[in-house]
């Protein structure tokens, strides 16, 4: 039954974190998820809570790791954001992911006790604030990629490499990127690299 559950939950997890998107929103769709498996699954989601609480059991370890994957993903959808926005880069990724991991056994708790689902929302967003900020970039972090560009230019220029640069992501075709403001800043900051890196020697133009 535990390697059921385990199941259950895991690809619960891939499913929606293969979505891309902020992390705020898909991190908030899998609190959602998570939250409904008490009346679409009540059994699994009993069964894991009895599990979660079973520190002097053999099946201890075994949660610990379906735990550990479960914090994996979460932790690598905030840090795929947080690389894409410059948002809150000096923060501990697995850090905040532990912390929402956590908060999902108060949330399930929560709906077994039924709650209002308006409490049950107002904790989740409160949750997703507190670990993830507001969500927006900061000002200036379109300048990360380009001094993160001029940099590997004067690097090649000391060691007398002439390689060609990394290509700017999406650079090489233009259709392929996407449309959110976040990103578009991005792009738009690694193309005025380009003129950065093109007086650097052991560099060209992406």
């Amino acid at each position: 039954m535990l390697d059921e559950v385990a199941r259950f939950f895991i690809e619960m997890a891939e499913r929606i974190h293969a979505e891309r998107g902020p992390a705020p929103q898909i991190i908030l769709k899998h609190m959602r998820v998570f939250a409904d498996a008490v009346d679409t699954h009540p059994n699994h989601t009993r069964v894991m809570l009895e599990w979660s609480t079973a520190l002097r059991h053999e099946v201890w370890p075994a949660f610990l790791q379906f735990q550990e994957r479960v914090i994996a993903m979460l932790a690598q959808t905030i840090r795929r954001w947080r690389m894409e926005t410059g948002n809150d880069l000096d923060r501990e990724t697995e850090d905040d992911a532990r912390v929402i991991a956590a908060a999902g056994y108060v949330l399930v708790q929560m709906k077994v006790a039924k709650l209002p689902d308006s409490r049950i929302e107002r904790f989740m967003q409160t949750v997703l604030r507190d670990s993830l900020g507001d969500g927006q970039a900061p000002a200036g972090a379109q300048l990360r990629l380009p001094i993160f560009e001029v940099a590997i230019g004067q690097a090649r220029a000391r060691q007398g490499r002439s390689g060609p640069a990394r290509a700017c992501p999406g650079h090489e075709d233009p259709s392929a990127r996407p449309e959110s403001p976040a990103r578009s800043g991005i792009y738009a900051a690694c193309e005025q690299s380009d003129h950065a890196t093109s007086a650097i020697p052991g560099t060209r133009s992406l």
